[in-house]
């Protein structure tokens, strides 16, 4: 018998294991974490069994598709680039924040360290943007998202344009409609609320960027 952790709900193999209390079934925090932590992992069936794996930041569009569609680019050198063929499925991994637990911050210490994280898994099979007019338009999304916050920020518009004759044809673009997604939250739902409360607080003393990332969203994770 197939354990149901490694199976989703209409019975298709998951990409992660997934026991319930770590489960997070609600888009809107899936994306959340996307938009939140962009830039992702595609990985894609490559020769000899080999995968192919391109670290890329993606933009998503929340409201493409029923569970969102996710654009991205990569070079044309790049072999990935045959898996833009709108029939290859592939797997695109977003983590957030991670870190490790040490039972020291448990109500008892009898008990072994273990590793916090949040992931999600997008599947999909992408298809390449080849028009010039629309990978244009896709770049100046990813700088201007990219660019917020900064004094004087970039625009795709200063490029000039042998600059831009040079890139276009370089690259290629891609969108992938998500056909199924999965997040894992492991955040110690499955503690008791003082093992939680400790591993919290130690976190927030330990003080790494990721210690309070992970911190809160420990403090909003509910309980199983």
């Amino acid at each position: 018998m197939v354990h149901p952790a490694v199976m989703t709900t209409t019975g298709a193999p998951r990409s992660i294991y997934l026991p319930r209390a770590f489960e997070a079934p609600d888009l809107t925090d899936l994306h959340d974490l996307i938009d939140a932590h962009s830039f992702g992992m595609l990985i894609a069936p490559g020769e000899d069994g080999v995968p192919m794996i391109a670290h890329l930041p993606f933009l998503l569009e929340r409201d493409s598709g029923p569970h969102g569609t996710l654009l991205a680019h990569v070079a044309r050198a790049n072999p990935i680039r045959r898996a833009l063929d709108g029939s290859t499925p592939v797997l695109a991994v977003f983590r957030g924040p991670h870190g490790y637990i040490s039972p020291g911050w448990y109500a008892s210490r009898d008990d072994v360290p273990t590793w916090n994280y949040a992931v999600v898994h997008a599947h999909g099979a992408p298809r390449a943007i080849e028009d010039k007019g629309a990978l244009l338009a896709l770049l100046a999304r990813l700088s201007d998202v990219n660019e917020r916050g900064q004094p004087e920020p970039w625009s795709v518009a200063e490029l000039s344009p042998e600059k831009r004759s040079a890139l276009l044809p370089a690259i290629v673009g891609f969108s992938m409609e998500i056909t199924r997604i999965e997040g894992k939250l492991k955040l110690s739902q499955n503690r008791r609320p003082e093992d939680r409360d400790g591993a919290i607080a130690g976190l927030r003393a330990r003080g790494t960027p990721d210690d309070r990332a992970l911190a809160e969203a420990m403090a909003r994770a509910r309980p199983r």
